[in-house]
């Protein structure tokens, strides 16, 4: 998953680096601090191995705490002046939605609960996507590569919270 800054018509991106990791048998906790940069991009320019000016945009703090074995809660503290939209890809083949509760019917007999924690008056909103490969000889079977989307705007300085809880197949 993700947090996209739509800050008009440069691209932003952000890098991380582990500020905080502790390790104990019951949980793991990281903290990810990255500064959201904007990038000046020439016509037809990708922001890949991009080298040129930047400037910053805001700056975007991950925290992690996986409750071992199965609660993955993520909470996205961001300063920035620029909307933002929180993107989580699952590879299922349906789902429910029940306020800011969502449940994936996973492949492979996994299935996932996600919950927004600070939805508010935030919408969640559905696509799907498939990624198709060009030039493979592996031939995948059909649906291999759909993934359900799930998509949160949020405003300026506007945080995300979550919970991930994947379980075998009820």
């Amino acid at each position: 998953n993700c947090v996209e800054v739509k800050a008009g018509a440069w691209s932003c991106y952000n890098k991380g680096d582990i500020s905080r990791f502790f390790s104990v048998p019951a949980f793991d906790f990281v903290t990810v601090d990255a500064p959201i940069l904007q990038a000046w991009l020439k016509e037809g320019q990708g922001i890949w191995g991009f080298r040129g000016e930047m400037g910053p945009a805001g700056w975007h703090r991950r925290h992690v705490l996986l409750m071992k074995p199965y609660y993955l809660m993520i909470y996205d503290d961001l300063e920035c002046a620029h909307p933002t939209t929180y993107h989580l890809n699952v590879m299922a083949d349906g789902r429910r939605q029940t306020k800011n509760l969502m449940h994936y019917d996973g492949r492979h007999d996994v299935d996932l609960e996600f919950m927004a924690l600070d939805l508010g008056d935030r919408e969640i909103r559905h696509t799907e996507f498939d990624v198709t490969l060009s030039n493979s000889a592996f031939v995948p079977p059909p649906k291999f590569y759909q993934q359900l989307q799930l998509h949160i705007d949020g405003a300026p300085n506007q945080h995300y919270a979550t919970v991930l809880v994947p379980h075998d197949r009820d």
